[in-house]
């Protein structure tokens, strides 16, 4: 998640930003969100939040694109993804031992060899795919810089139909039609990373403008439009508030686009609050990951919340205490991480100084 060099404050707010959706996100995800019916104002509220929320994903990669955009096929630019490996593996090997101390899990030697390199727990699912992401980052970057302009947009444009446009029409034609007649070609839907890279990689090369308010008003209108869509379909259908909620869906690609325009180029004075968002983003990976352990602790261990009668009741009682907690909580343990991390690998180096020296 922070492969950059160069400082951008307007991506360090967009990646601070999307921190902290994913940790709104995972309040959803762990409460009683997806099973309860929005028929009532508070489930209202939390629906718009949840839809604003939705763009995290997709932030970080617009992110990754813009950023990365003009990286090369070389060694040191392979070499970076072993500290992401490296950095998933160790706090993989921290939640094992988590496991084992607060949830008293048994393991054998091969299932935790497995819990360790798994991607399917604690969040490991990004990781997976940010591998391979970043792995075809050089090869994407050649065909961006082998585009004129129009060629870019009408490559987006075909991106956006295979991937997005034709997956958020069948869906929608799913629900509204009795009998399905038509259906667009959706498969590519499974590559929507693809679509976010070149959209960043776009917005870094041309550097589209957005009026604020417009866009603002573009995202407010997204928000209360899919909260539409769900309520029509808890009225038209069984419940499933995970309704056009795939990062592939039209409404998201617009949203999180939206947002990205409306924070990329902005900047500020304050050295205190600049060098706070830099720290932010600068670990969102670590914070991503040891968040897992703070909303086990959270959702998952404290019996108060599976006492709340129902999702708008742990909405009220916890949302504005958790969310705080969680993401506080995951900032500093990252910053511990990362202060350990990198006295290890001081040590480390300074043994291999010596190793060489005596040889």
């Amino acid at each position: 998640m922070d492969i950059t060099k160069k400082r951008s404050f307007g991506i360090d707010i967009i990646k601070s930003l999307a921190i902290f959706s994913v940790i709104n996100l995972h309040f959803f995800l762990h409460t009683k969100f997806y099973s309860t019916p929005i028929i009532s104002k508070s489930m209202f509220i939390q629906s718009l939040l949840r839809w604003f929320f939705m763009s995290a994903v997709p932030l970080f990669i617009l992110a990754t694109g813009y950023l990365q955009n003009k990286k090369e096929i070389s060694k040191k630019f392979y070499c970076g993804i072993f500290r992401i490996i490296v950095v998933f593996l160790l706090i993989s090997v921290i939640y094992l031992i988590f496991s084992i101390c607060v949830f008293n899990n048994k393991y054998t030697v091969v299932s935790a060899i497995h819990a360790v390199f798994s991607f399917d727990s604690h969040y490991g699912w990004y990781v997976n795919m940010f591998i391979g992401l970043f792995l075809l980052i050089p090869f994407l970057n050649l065909s961006i810089n082998s585009l004129s302009k129009k060629q870019f947009e009408l490559f987006i444009l075909i991106l956006t139909f295979l991937i997005s446009i034709s997956t958020t029409i069948n869906s929608i034609l799913n629900l509204a039609a009795p009998i399905n007649i038509i259906s667009l070609p959706d498969w590519w839907s499974y590559i929507y990373p693809l679509l976010y890279y070149f959209l960043g990689a776009y917005i870094y090369k041309y550097r589209p403008h957005v009026n604020k308010l417009i866009g603002s008003a573009v995202i407010i209108l997204l928000l209360f439009v899919q909260t539409a869509c769900l309520i029509w379909v808890n009225a038209a259908s069984k419940l499933n508030n995970w309704f056009l909620s795939d990062y592939s869906s039209l409404f998201i690609v617009l949203q999180s686009v939206c947002i990205f325009l409306l924070l990329y180029d902005i900047d500020v004075n304050n050295k205190f609050v600049k060098s706070g968002i830099e720290k932010i983003s600068s670990l969102t990976l670590e914070m991503y990951l040891l968040s897992y352990f703070f909303d086990m602790i959270f959702y998952k261990c404290l019996p108060s919340v599976k006492e709340c009668a129902d999702q708008q009741e742990v909405f009220r009682r916890y949302y504005l205490l958790f969310i705080p907690a969680v993401f506080i909580a995951s900032f500093i343990s990252a910053v511990i991480f990362r202060f350990i991390y990198n006295q290890a690998l001081i040590l480390i180096n300074r043994f291999k100084r010596k190793a060489f020296a005596v040889k």
